[in-house]
């Protein structure tokens, strides 16, 4: 299993409709709103980087409102 963090910017005034958009997708299994660079973070993981790709760039790009990601690929052995 490969597990990720997306790092998303969300366009101006957008975010909340964007948060609740990305929380209803069954691929995201956390989610956070934050403060910096960023306006959200997301956990998500895959059986294999295809799917892992797929869900990145159709899902969670193709919500409106969503400007830029930056995905981590987690290291193995943490917890």
């Amino acid at each position: 299993m490969i597990t990720c963090y997306v790092l998303i910017n969300v366009e101006s005034k957008h975010e909340e409709q964007v948060f609740k958009e990305l929380y209803a997708l069954k691929e995201v299994e956390g989610i956070q709103e934050v403060f910096g660079q960023y306006d959200i973070i997301i956990k998500t993981s895959a059986e294999n980087i295809t799917t892992l790709r797929k869900q990145v760039i159709e899902k969670i790009r193709g919500v409106r409102g969503v400007l830029h990601s930056t995905t981590l690929i987690t290291a193995e052995g943490g917890r």
